[in-house]
């Protein structure tokens, strides 16, 4: 997995947006560089009933150039619960809609909530198959992840 950490910016194929229990709409920034449509789609699902932001849970909103996946992460994650959030999201998560992930972490993250999400996640790509007999079929790229936060966040 090649990953890396930017402000906000493009958004890659797979928009992860962990989010805490309660949030009604999209944090600031959480939905640049989608289209008004997708933003739509983002906030009525986030103002329904499907989506609480209870630990654990997961909404995958499709759009047309970008799946976007809301990660409920609960009222105040434990650092178990933070790494387990990325692992399970990517555990989630398919090869045939992208490998470019784009996690953008808004309100209420700290650097290290923020770095336990990624490791999860990177933890979570590994595969011991030295041994194991490759088809040319199931050849698939990398996961490339892409983390962003704001500047504040980047020196920590």
């Amino acid at each position: 997995m090649d990953a890396k950490v930017s402000e906000f910016g493009k958004i890659g194929d797979i928009l992860v947006l962990p989010l805490f229990q309660g949030a009604d709409k999209a944090p600031n920034n959480a939905l640049n560089g989608l289209s008004r449509t997708q933003r739509s789609l983002v906030n009525d699902a986030l103002s329904s009933d499907s989506f609480s932001g209870k630990s654990g849970k997961h909404l995958h909103v499709w759009t047309a150039d970008c799946q976007v996946v809301l990660v409920g992460m609960g009222e105040c994650p434990s650092e178990k619960e933070c790494r387990d959030g990325g692992a399970k999201t990517l555990a989630a998560l398919s090869k045939d809609q992208g490998t470019n992930i784009t996690v953008r972490f808004t309100t209420g993250w700290t650097t290290s909530m923020m770095s336990l999400f990624a490791e999860g996640m990177i933890l979570r790509d590994y595969d011991f198959d030295k041994y194991l007999q490759k088809d040319e079929d199931d050849v698939q790229g990398d996961w490339s992840l892409d983390c962003q936060a704001s500047a504040r966040h980047q020196d920590a």
